[in-house]
């Protein structure tokens, strides 16, 4: 088998991975948003402002990742994809754990 053919597939087989895991990723982001607003009530939120919280929290993250994405993709294309990847997995776990502490 030649090489070319073989790095072709192997990149198709990436993309559907990739597609199938943003997919359920966003298939579990949106299930939130049911659940947003009682949740900002418990915090304290008054119920006459929870739809407005509710759109700013929800709208707050596409806005962070638009302007982040350039950013993270120049740091990825200076320190490397890999070394990007173990960041974007292990600070997340690290947050959770020390969040979950207090």
């Amino acid at each position: 088998m030649s090489t070319s053919v073989y790095d072709a597939r192997g990149g198709m087989r990436n993309v559907w991975i990739i597609t199938a895991s943003m997919t359920v990723l966003a298939i579990c982001y949106t299930m939130i948003i049911p659940f947003l607003p009682i949740y900002l009530l418990e915090l304290g939120v008054p119920k006459d402002d929870v739809a407005l919280w509710s759109g700013l929290v929800f709208g707050i993250t596409f806005l962070i990742a638009g302007i982040m994405a350039p950013i993270w993709g120049k740091i990825a294309d200076n320190k490397g994809k890999k070394r990007m990847v173990f960041c974007a997995l292990v600070l997340p776990l690290l947050s959770v754990m020390f969040s979950s502490a207090w």
